[in-house]
């Protein structure tokens, strides 16, 4: 049985998606006992979901500096999908979220959301390359259920691609 501190961020983790600012305040009452760069990174993504950008940043940031971009816990692959998406998304930082990405997908390779950021995101560094994996995606999962609109966006790339 973890600690009340623990216990706190499990309450948390219990409604980071669904409720945010409930979240926020278990995640910020485990901090009174717990410093940890994934703990840090639940925040930020929290007050990311909640339009806190200021408040995500600087839990971004402590995060990345008590060694986040260095863990490799199981199953901790959607906290850096959703750092990558926020340095896509919100600051623009194409060449970062791309390396913050790449950790979420050597954690899980399979996981459709991933991949589908690793997409959005390859796209503005390498776009031909992305059309590229995207073909094979459509070749094999013509339903994969994140790419859609991409699919629909470079449907002539892809129909060439596929054709050679």
């Amino acid at each position: 049985m973890g600690n009340k501190f623990e216990n706190f961020w499990d309450k948390g983790s219990d409604f980071h998606t669904d409720n945010p600012k409930v979240a926020l305040t278990h995640y910020l009452k485990a901090l009174d006992g717990i410093e940890h760069p994934l703990l840090f990174a639940d925040i930020a993504d929290c007050y990311f979901r909640v339009g806190d950008i200021e408040s995500c940043e600087k839990y971004y940031t402590l995060a990345e500096e008590s060694g986040f971009l260095d863990e490799r816990e199981k199953d901790t692959e959607s906290k850096y999908n959703d750092y990558a998406w926020f340095l896509y998304s919100h600051k623009k930082n194409y060449e970062k979220a791309f390396k913050v990405i790449q950790v979420a997908i050597k954690l899980n390779p399979n996981e459709d959301y991933i991949i589908d950021t690793y997409i959005h995101i390859f796209l503005n560094l390498n776009k031909d390359e992305t059309i590229k994996e995207l073909a094979q995606i459509y070749k094999k999962n013509r339903n994969f259920q994140f790419s859609t609109k991409l699919f629909e966006i470079y449907q002539n790339e892809i129909n060439s691609i596929l054709k050679k």
